[in-house]
């Protein structure tokens, strides 16, 4: 049975200030997002720590590996031109056929940044650097993009990567593929 606010004793003014002092459903939900975003974060952190421990153990383990695929010829062009997504242009053909070592550091800091690095042989004809080298760092932002979301942790990405010096029969060979 429905009361009416004359049987409960209050009025109907009275029952508005009280739905008005208490959060509305969408701020407890927010709410309750906000705390479950605070734990994930947590989570997230927690598990980079535990991936860069592991990371340090294998270390050791990825270089003996390296040791042994360098015994296999064109080992990371096989890899890069046999992969069913990959899609090898002409000149990466030709600079992978040098293609000595493919090496991925993982976590390098808490945030998840990394670093991707190609070592080439010597006799490379598309550019004389024997080491290409890719770094994504993650930075924690001063000022979050979305100032009322106390929930999110705003991060920006900085892309370092070193200049290749491209011969001229790779430069031709790009101009010759793109006409």
């Amino acid at each position: 049975m429905k009361r009416s606010s004359a049987q409960s004793g209050t009025t109907d003014s009275e029952q508005g200030e009280k739905r008005s002092r208490r959060p509305s459903l969408m701020e407890e939900l927010e709410g309750s997002q906000a705390a479950i975003d605070a734990v994930d974060r947590d989570c997230c952190r927690e598990l980079i720590k535990v991936q860069r421990r592991f990371d340090s153990q294998k270390r050791p383990l990825y270089e003996a590996r390296a040791l042994l695929l360098r015994r296999i010829p064109k080992f990371w062009l096989q890899v890069f031109t046999g992969h069913p997504l990959v899609l090898v242009t002409e000149v990466e053909f030709r600079a992978f056929q040098y293609l000595a070592d493919f090496t991925v550091d993982d976590n390098i800091d808490d945030l998840g940044s990394y670093s991707v690095s190609l070592t080439f042989s010597s006799g490379n004809p598309m550019f004389p650097e024997r080491e290409l080298l890719k770094k994504v760092k993650f930075n924690k932002l001063e000022q979050p993009y979305d100032d009322d979301d106390d929930a999110t942790e705003s991060l920006s990405v900085t892309i370092e990567a070193r200049t290749v010096s491209w011969t001229k029969e790779a430069l031709s060979l790009m101009k010759s593929s793109s006409s």
